[in-house]
């Protein structure tokens, strides 16, 4: 099947053109600002349902779908040679922006011009395996349906919430069709914002929003969000992790966008720490938190971290903190992490805690192993004589 305009969809303003079809000869004002999605999905036999997610995408904000202003279209470039396509299956071709589908049109895949010629034209696209298929259409203004587009790709999350109604992809703008009225949005590292859409079907904020959201007036709400470098680069454990967010590497500083709200941080060897990023952008935390934190005021979190020693020199062989490493056992290690509690594994497996108050050692004698350092900075780590 094809549906566009000249195929069963009659006034909708999208249009597919050649060499997909014959020319419609489409007189509507062009639309450039679309951000248009092509997806490409191989058909279940005998039905019009997607055999399973698309096989290729292609779009406006990735640069794989090129904007023609002087011929007025829309072009996508199919290499199917890139693919192994099934000559017995039917593909579609689904162009989309946000969530509206504005048309497809069915591909059958053939394996030489002779096969191509015996197609049903204006039934069904034909396309010759090794070949490309320009993915050509029109976008006319009227193609889409009034609603707000949210634009959270400046977000470092991968996904955004809009309070109530669910969670959506952050890697390209969306169009929603929400109704008049307040909203909420956030990021997942956490911050609760709202903003209204007006009757008119416009945006509309808070002025101090303004720092961090965008498109006031408009109908497209666009996340800004405040930029924040994290510096783990003092931490041993070679993995941070932001709540909701995912891990970064500690080597090297990370510049995280967020909207302002409270965060959660925490080492891969354990402990969770909370920060702010303000409304206006700086980082905020509680003045316990400054042995291990730096950057209050700013827009640089460092991840100071305690500094430890391990000595398992007693040992044999090599021991492990969890999410932090492997050391050997023939000298002493200073480790630095954030407070919390931490897993030593050797022979047999322990936790301690580093105290958030003043990074002091805090533990419960296990029973296979002797412990000394109680209330310092220094676990010593000994077997018991006769183990």
């Amino acid at each position: 099947m094809i549906l566009d305009a000249e195929h069963g969809d009659e006034g909708s303003h999208f249009y597919f053109l050649p060499p997909m079809v014959p020319d419609p000869g489409a007189t509507g004002i062009f639309d450039t600002t679309q951000p248009a999605a092509v997806q490409v999905c191989e058909l279940i036999e005998m039905s019009t349902d997607c055999a399973g997610p698309p096989i290729a995408e292609f779009n406006v904000e990735a640069g794989t779908i090129n904007v023609s202003l002087e011929d007025e279209h829309y072009i996508a470039l199919w290499h199917a040679g890139d693919f192994f396509l099934d000559l017995t299956k039917l593909y579609r071709i689904r162009v989309v922006v946000g969530q509206q589908e504005l048309g497809y049109a069915d591909v059958q895949p053939v394996d030489n011009g002779k096969a191509l010629k015996n197609l049903e034209t204006g039934e069904v696209i034909g396309l010759i395996d090794n070949r490309t298929l320009p993915i050509k259409f029109r976008v006319e203004e009227g193609a889409i349906d009034l609603g707000i587009t949210i634009d959270a790709t400046a977000l470092t999350t991968s996904q955004f919430a809009l309070g109530g109604i669910g969670l959506f992809p952050s890697a390209t703008p969306l169009v929603l069709d929400l109704d008049p009225g307040p909203y909420t949005v956030q990021d997942l590292s956490g911050g609760i914002h709202g903003f209204v859409v007006t009757a008119t079907g416009l945006v509309s904020y808070a002025p101090e929003k303004e720092e961090y959201f965008d498109g006031a007036g408009t109908s497209r709400l666009t996340l800004v969000g405040y930029d924040v470098i994290i510096d783990a680069t003092a931490l041993t454990p070679p993995t941070f992790f932001i709540g909701g967010i995912g891990g970064f590497p500690s080597a090297v500083d990370a510049t995280l966008t967020f909207l302002p709200g409270v965060k959660n941080v925490q080492d891969g060897s354990g402990g969770i720490h909370l920060f702010e990023v303000t409304e206006a952008g700086t980082v905020g935390y509680e003045a316990v938190k400054e042995p291990f934190f730096d950057g209050l005021g700013t827009s640089r979190l460092t991840l100071v971290g305690y500094s430890i020693i391990i000595d398992a020199t007693a040992l044999t062989g090599s021991f492990s903190i969890g999410g932090t490493g492997s050391f050997s056992t023939t000298v002493p290690h200073t480790i630095t992490t954030l407070p919390g509690i931490k897993m030593f594994d050797h022979d047999v497996d322990f936790n301690f805690e580093v105290q958030e108050v003043d990074g002091k050692l805090f533990y419960e004698e296990p029973p296979d192993v002797m412990l000394f350092g109680l209330g310092t900075n220094t676990l010593v780590v000994q077997p018991i004589e006769g183990t």
